[in-house]
C-alpha cells in the first residue's frame, strides 16, 4: 500500500504541500526575447559576450526609464547619509 506525500503530511497534522509558482520543472528559455530588448541584453551578459548595438540601446532606454521613475528617491538618499541607516 502506497500513500502520497500529502496524505502523510496530513496524518502528521502538517499542511500538505502547495504547487510551486513559476515555470514548470525542466523548462528553460521560455519566451526568449529577440535582440533589441533589455532581457536580450541580459542574456548577452549571462553568456559573457559583448552585447549587440540594439541590445545596448535597449539597456540605455531601460535605465533612463528606471532613473526617471526613481529620481526623487535617489536624490533624497544622496542628500541624507547616502541612503544608509
Amino acid at each position: 500500500m502506497s500513500t502520497s506525500y500529502d496524505e502523510v503530511m496530513q496524518s502528521l497534522g502538517l499542511e500538505p504541500s502547495r504547487p510551486k509558482r513559476g515555470r514548470p520543472a525542466g523548462s528553460t528559455n521560455v519566451g526568449v526575447q529577440p535582440c533589441g530588448t533589455y532581457p536580450a541584453y541580459m542574456r548577452h551578459k549571462q553568456a559573457r559576450e559583448d552585447a549587440c548595438e540594439p541590445c545596448l540601446e535597449a539597456k540605455r532606454q531601460y535605465y533612463r526609464a528606471w532613473y526617471a521613475k526613481n529620481r526623487d528617491r535617489i536624490r533624497a538618499s544622496r542628500r541624507v547619509g547616502g541612503g544608509r541607516a
